[in-house]
């Protein structure tokens, strides 16, 4: 999935976007890089067996579906162009600086790879949106985890990408471009299961939640419009944001500041994981939503575990709300000044 995105992406890009080229010029760009990864990468998959050649086909029609129903029409609707594909901070061959925190006498060195990066500028402003490919079950950015140091992925990817434009910049982002945004973004075109038999129109609706992005982004007016141009009612379909008609923005944006802020927290939170772990403060402690989202269940050692002879409890964290969120970050960042 990652490989055909980059690769069709790219020469569309290349050719001047998905705006200036045809859905017959799209489908003809996918189908060749599937079968030029199908050769290259499988060398072929006439000797596979028959189960794994349905599987791959039914994979690269998911891929196809995707692109053409979904992706296209999104990046029609955007002024974003994609810069950068599987880009690595850190580690060998690295597009963007390793995220260090230093702590005395222990340094924490993290690395990791952004799936896409798009570029803008705007007003003589140069910004960049990262997306983190989900292809999968759809998934939101969740306020309680990152406050307790859960699944920062997205927003340490924007972090790595501002770290290195601090420093001048890359070929994916110029010296002093802006962070827009970090969001989650579905990689498939997903299938609307019900129990009972759903109108077109409801399948519908059902399939734009699923594709929504979601994530942060910059609460500026103009950034917004780039990311996904309106239509006649002010709404957007691939944004979870909403205009009032006093002209207030709501949904999954945040000001500058707020932004700022969540980079100062972040690094906060990773010097403290660091000194945990130089320090050795590493007894169970295992955080749980609910029955279905605990540390526990996927845990590849929960076989081996005494939390039931040893007494270990969950820390059950409530949902926080995204007021609370911001206030309570903004207090913890000005403490630590």
């Amino acid at each position: 999935m990652h490989k055909i995105l980059e690769t069709t992406i790219r020469e569309v890009e290349a050719k001047g976007g998905f705006k200036k080229i045809s859905d017959e010029q799209l489908l003809a760009i996918t189908n060749k890089h599937i079968d030029d990864y199908t050769v290259k990468e499988m060398h072929g998959i006439e000797q596979a067996p028959e189960r794994f050649v349905y599987l791959y086909k039914r994979q690269a029609r998911e891929i196809l579906n995707y692109i053409m129903e979904t992706e296209a029409p999104r990046k029609r609707t955007s002024d974003f162009i994609s810069t950068g594909f599987e880009c690595r901070i850190g580690g060998e061959g690295a597009d963007f600086p390793a995220i260090t925190v230093d702590c005395g006498k222990t340094k924490g060195v993290y690395t990791g790879i952004i799936d896409r990066v798009d570029a803008c500028s705007i007003d003589g402003k140069d910004y960049f949106q990262v997306s983190d490919y989900k292809s999968g079950r759809s998934k939101s950015i969740d306020f309680a985890d990152i406050q307790n140091g859960i699944d920062m992925q997205p927003v340490l990817y924007m972090m790595g990408a501002v770290n290195a434009s601090e420093h001048g910049g890359n070929d994916i982002v110029t010296g002093g471009s802006l962070p827009a945004g970090a969001l989650y973004s579905p990689a498939k075109f997903p299938l609307v299961a019900a129990q009972t038999r759903l109108s077109d129109e409801k399948i519908e609706i059902e399939r734009t939640k699923m594709l929504m992005r979601r994530g942060v982004l910059l609460n500026d007016p103009k950034v917004l419009e780039a990311t996904e141009h309106s239509d006649e009612d002010g709404k957007r379909k691939y944004l979870n944001v909403k205009v009032s008609k006093d002209g207030s923005v709501s949904g999954d944006v945040c000001t500058a500041e707020q932004l700022d802020t969540l980079n100062q927290f972040s690094v906060h939170k990773l010097r403290d994981i660091v000194e945990n772990i130089a320090t050795g403060k590493v007894a169970a402690n295992p955080i749980s939503r609910g029955p279905e989202r605990n540390a526990c269940r996927y845990c590849p050692l929960k076989g081996a575990c005494h939390k039931d002879c040893c007494g270990t409890k969950f820390r059950y964290i409530a949902k926080v709300s995204e007021e609370d969120f911001w206030n309570q970050i903004t207090k913890e960042v000005s403490k630590r000044k």
